[in-house]
């Protein structure tokens, strides 16, 4: 499932910042730091607290310094024992049929 979880994951960024940036969703580098993207601090604390709201957990806003990218922060999000038991308990199928819609 961490594969599912992960690609749910990056979906979400990739549809956050295309809004927030203004920029096709399709568009996007996954290995472009937040930071060359355009991102100051206070817009990588607000999508982290958005994400972690999306799926019901709360996510430590250094995570998106410690993984600076969309594939690296939803890697490493995947990986989280916590963030994939939220994953898996709160959204399960839901989630996966949301993104998959976007």
């Amino acid at each position: 499932m961490t594969g599912v979880a992960q690609a749910a994951i990056a979906q979400w960024l990739r549809n956050y910042l295309a809004s927030l940036l203004e920029h096709d969703v399709g568009k996007f580098d996954d290995t472009l730091s937040f930071e060359r993207m355009g991102l100051d601090s206070s817009a990588l604390v607000g999508m982290i607290g958005d994400l972690g709201d999306w799926f019901g957990h709360e996510i430590d806003a250094s995570a998106a310094y410690d993984h600076p990218s969309i594939g690296a922060l939803s890697l490493a999000l995947a990986g989280d024992p916590a963030v994939r038991r939220a994953f898996d308990e709160r959204r399960g199928d839901d989630l996966n049929d949301e993104v998959r819609a976007s």
